[in-house]
């Protein structure tokens, strides 16, 4: 009875109490009792129909309490929020807690499909920049090589002094080149990352940017890093990268310290440094927003700081991506509790 709808529970209930209430006048009167006893009946069942109908009035709401808290709890976040089954709502609202439950599993589905096919588009980028990379590594590359070759040749047995100064012109541009199209490939997509993966890579940009000017740059890594996929591999020397050149080159850091390693189940990068801070200072602010993107899509955050005169900056990549059907960026998730 409790789960029919309000208005015949309400029509009901007072026709329940109207009804006894007829019954209890038609008591006093063929019994010849007095007219208050006749009136304590009627106020009884006015009473009784006001207390009915409003609590009747609050457990018809219930129900709509709980799709709100509901729905309060999905759109702060709670994925798995769902109406429960309700004993004491109407038909009614039992359809509107079916309904609701059946658009949060569409919206999980379809934010599932946009993850995934944004992590498709991000690694069908990272593959074209792969190609580019090779492609300019292997064959652009190699064809300045050869022209540098015959370039020296021919200036080692040319007699004319003129044109000897002249080849000599041509193979320093040639060879600016080759350096320009070689930091062009690196910077598109470093090779030592696909060919020996994030430690030596990232050992190879420490130094690069040790080797820069004043700047003192040290990392410190689990000797293991097989376990990153190159995604997630892409994504930390990514941010690294950022990093640095904004400490280094930007922000002129005497100090910068790099760590990288699991935790908890999920890959940590963090980069210190006590480069100046100065909000005139133009930073790779875009860069960052950029890759901030690609790492929200794996389910990671990044975080940036500046605290007692020192700047941090903070990578977390889990094991498995938030989203549901995306393939993990990290080996071993099948396995690895979230």
């Amino acid at each position: 009875m409790l789960a029919a709808p309000l208005v015949l529970k309400l029509a009901g209930t007072n026709a329940v109490i109207v009804i006894a209430a007829i019954a209890g006048l038609v008591v006093t009167s063929t019994r010849g009792i007095d007219g208050s006893r006749g009136l304590a009946v009627v106020g009884s069942a006015l009473f009784t129909s006001l207390v009915v109908s409003i609590g009747l009035g609050v457990l018809a709401l219930g129900p709509l309490r709980q799709i709100e808290r509901t729905l309060e709890r999905f759109r702060s976040g709670d994925a798995g929020a769902r109406v429960p089954e309700m004993p004491l709502a109407d038909g009614d609202m039992r359809r509107v807690a079916r309904t609701l439950n059946a658009m949060f599993d569409e919206v999980l589905r379809d934010r599932d499909r946009l993850h995934q096919l944004a992590q498709r588009v991000v690694t069908q980028g990272d593959r074209e920049r792969s190609q580019l990379a090779r492609d300019l590594y292997d064959s652009t590359a190699q064809s300045i090589t050869a022209a540098l070759l015959e370039l020296r040749a021919a200036s080692a047995t040319t007699r004319d002094a003129a044109a000897r100064e002249r080849l000599e012109r041509v193979r320093r541009i040639a060879s600016d080149v080759l350096d320009e199209i070689r930091a062009v490939s690196q910077a598109a997509h470093p090779r030592l990352l696909e060919d020996e993966g994030l430690g030596a890579a990232l050992h190879q940009l420490v130094k690069e940017y040790g080797d820069m000017g004043t700047s003192r740059v040290s990392l410190d890594a689990d000797a293991d890093m097989a376990d990153v996929r190159d995604g997630a591999g892409a994504l930390v020397y990514r941010v690294a990268q950022s990093a640095l050149r904004e400490a280094v080159m930007v922000r002129d850091a005497t100090a910068v310290a790099v760590s990288l390693g699991f935790a908890d189940g999920a890959l940590h990068l963090a980069i210190e440094d006590n480069g100046r801070f100065d909000h005139r200072v133009p930073t790779d602010a875009e860069a960052i927003e950029s890759i901030r993107q690609r790492i929200e899509l794996a389910g990671g955050s990044l975080q940036q700081t500046w605290d007692a005169g020192r700047a941090r900056t903070r990578l977390v990549l889990p094991r498995r991506p938030r989203s549901t059907v995306a393939q993990p960026y990290l080996a071993g998730a099948a396995s690895t509790p979230a």
